[in-house]
Parts: structure tokens; sequence; C-alpha cells
């Protein structure tokens, strides 16, 4: 069945730009899909279908030789495990939507010994090392988020993300805003070490409320699995970990 799409004169028109020879609108469109779920840091493996988290578990135990914590709210897409460190964390992550995987260093905003995540956004506004030293590393990407805290639950707001793209494509520039944006979070009048007041949008009613913020990082990577067994699972883990390992050494070094 097919369906009608309408399309504003200004939209048709940039659409037209990029056809090639006679191109209709519509291989013009599946061209631009396919570019989008090639390049997208979401799409997920086939694979993935059958991924469970109680073999997502096991593995990470084995792997990481801790007791798992899990995390992940009955509302939130995304549910896993970490290793429950105070301060920068292994954790790793199942989207339900998507059913993709993901092995992620992790830094909560939290008090911790010495707030670790406000010793880390001050020395990378400092000197931007992430960028000068890891921008070479492939499909590793770089969230930075706001966390609205109501006691200890965390709901989802409007205004959570700071930052999301590949470490590939990460200018020096754009990683000084997004960390002057995340320090913001954070209260300056306490050298950083405590969480800001901040106006947010509450995601599931649509209104505005103070809550107490504070920045969230992550660094994380796709997993790929060639099959889902414990042992296929394993050798995922000790991939991702490869990629993730001198990162994660270099978030603890840049946040004591």
């Amino acid at each position: 069945m097919n369906t009608v799409i309408r399309l504003n004169e200004k939209l048709y028109s940039r659409l037209a730009r990029h056809a090639k020879g006679f191109d209709t609108p519509v291989e013009v469109i599946t061209r631009m899909v396919d570019f989008y779920e090639e390049h997208s840091v979401d799409t997920p493996n086939p694979v993935y279908n059958e991924v469970n988290l109680e073999l997502l578990e096991t593995a990470f135990r084995t792997f990481f030789k801790v007791t798992p914590r899990p995390f992940g709210q009955k509302s939130s897409s995304m549910k896993g495990f970490s290793d429950d460190a105070k301060g920068v964390q292994w954790n790793v992550g199942i989207d339900v939507n998507t059913k993709s995987v993901t092995l992620g260093v992790n830094l909560e905003g939290m008090a911790y010994k010495g707030w670790p995540i406000s010793l880390f956004l001050l020395n990378e506004l400092a000197s931007a090392e992430l960028v000068n030293n890891f921008g070479h590393i492939e499909d590793v990407v770089v969230h930075l988020t706001r966390d609205a805290w109501q006691m200890a639950a965390r709901p989802p707001i409007n205004e959570r993300d700071i930052l999301q793209c590949r470490v590939t494509d990460l200018s020096n520039k754009k990683w000084r805003e997004s960390v002057k944006e995340a320090l913001s979070c954070l209260d300056a009048e306490r050298d950083y070490k405590g969480r800001m007041t901040q106006q947010v949008t509450l995601t599931s009613s649509g209104k505005v409320a103070e809550k107490e913020v504070s920045p969230h990082l992550g660094l994380k990577v796709q997993m790929h699995f060639d099959e889902f067994t414990n042992e296929g699972v394993l050798q995922s883990f000790q991939n991702a970990h490869d990629k993730l390992k001198a990162l994660y050494e270099f978030v603890a070094m840049r946040s004591k």
C-alpha cells in the first residue's frame, strides 16, 4: 500500500537539490534513509532480538568479576547493569525498543569522594584532552546528559540531552560548549561540588518545574554478537572493552 506525503515548496526544493539525474522524490528519500540507518549510533543488529538480561548479567559478572547492580526504571527504555563503583563505572545496557546493546564508561553527577564529575569537567574545560587524545577512536559515542532529581528518582525531562555524538565527530569548540553546559548543572558557589537547581520540563506532563540537576557522562560502544551464547557474549565484551579501556583510564585519571 502506498502512502501520500504532501511536502511544502521549501522542503520539496531542498529535496530536489539532492536528486541525481532522473531520481524521483522516492529514490532521494530512500537514499537518505539508507544513509541515516548506516550511520546512526542507534542502528540495531538483528541478532539483538535474542538478547536477554539474564545472559548479559551473567557475562558482565564473569568478565568484570563484580556483583552487577541493575539499573533502569520501569518507564526507562534502557536497562542493564553496572559495577556500582563509587566514581567511574563500567556498565552494559540494552535499549528495550531497538534491542541494541552497549558497553559503557559511566560517570554520574554524584558526590562520591570529591565530586569526580566536577573535577573531570573542570579539567576538560581547561584543556580538551578527550578530543585531542581520543578523537581518532572509531565507534565510540560520547553522551553528556542532565539528570533531574526527585528524591532518589530521576524523572525524564525534555532538557536531558546536552551532547550525543561520535568522538570522531566531536570538535574542540563543541566539546567545550557542552562541558560548560554540563558544569552549569553544578553549583558554582560551592566550587561545582553540588547539584544546581534549574527549571526543567517534565516529559510525562509537559509541566515546567524547579528540580535539582546534575551532569552525567557516558562513553559507549555498541556491542555486536556473532552468536548469542555465553562464549559469544564474553567475546563481545572483550571486543568492546578493548575499545573503551584507554578511555576508562582517562576518565578515572581526569576525575581525581
